[in-house]
């Protein structure tokens, strides 16, 4: 994502056969856009969406961080047609 040749947002990805069935999956590793871009960054949440397809990825994934936007991300892969898949527990120490 730019703003007049300046970078304000960036989302990588990677492709892999899925373990459960060998089909082709990708999940999203990092998912950034700066403050002051903020609402525009569905853009890369759509090109991330475009190139899996492009891909042959049957299965899309994208990472939520409970202490990020919580309720505000959820809702919107809720929307996208996104379900949860997976909860990860941390213990620390």
């Amino acid at each position: 994502l730019s703003d007049g040749g300046r970078v304000t947002g960036m989302l990588g990805a990677i492709k892999y056969p899925d373990l459960q069935n060998g089909k082709m999956a990708a999940t999203e590793c990092f998912w950034y856009v700066h403050p002051d871009s903020r609402g525009r960054g569905t853009s890369l949440l759509k090109a991330y969406e475009q190139w899996a397809d492009e891909q042959g990825c049957k299965k899309k994934i994208m990472v939520h961080l409970m202490d990020s936007m919580s309720d505000r991300l959820k809702n919107l892969y809720e929307r996208k047609g996104y379900r949860a898949m997976e909860v990860h527990y941390v213990k620390e120490g």
